[in-house]
């Protein structure tokens, strides 16, 4: 492990266990409630021509991610400021973990339901400001 992967590490876990207690999956639900979300593998190499034809999780404008599900266990991912590329997605612990590598760091996504009941999702994360949270 490089210098800089080792240090951003160091910090992200400094400030994650100084943060609060954070939980990822708020609303635990069964895999088939994500299964919903997601679109065919067939089309994943069209992800961003298709952006506006695909099933898609989108955050609020105050922090815009798009995130293009896919049944293979593959995700897409636009984040303003960040770029575009692809990742891996599991469930675990009922939700979504999303991971996406960069060159200088990963990228981890957390989708989660928004409420005991209904089908809104939140996308959770931690970035160089803190946790976040958005709809």
């Amino acid at each position: 492990m490089n210098l800089l992967k080792a240090v951003l590490l160091f910090s992200t876990t400094i400030m994650f266990g100084c943060s609060g207690d954070y939980k990822m999956v708020e609303h635990q639900r069964d895999e088939k409630f994500f299964s919903s979300f997601h679109n065919s593998s067939a089309e994943i190499g069209q992800a961003a021509s298709k952006i506006e034809t695909v099933k898609l999780l989108q955050t609020n404008d105050d922090y815009p991610i798009r995130l293009v599900i896919y049944d293979n266990g593959k995700f897409y991912y636009q984040v303003d400021e960040l770029g575009t590329g692809i990742g891996d997605w599991k469930f675990e612990d009922g939700g979504l973990t999303l991971t996406t590598r960069r060159k200088i760091f990963d990228l981890n996504f957390y989708l989660t339901a928004a409420a005991e009941a209904g089908d809104e999702v939140v996308v959770k994360f931690i970035d160089r400001h803190g946790f976040n949270q958005h709809k």
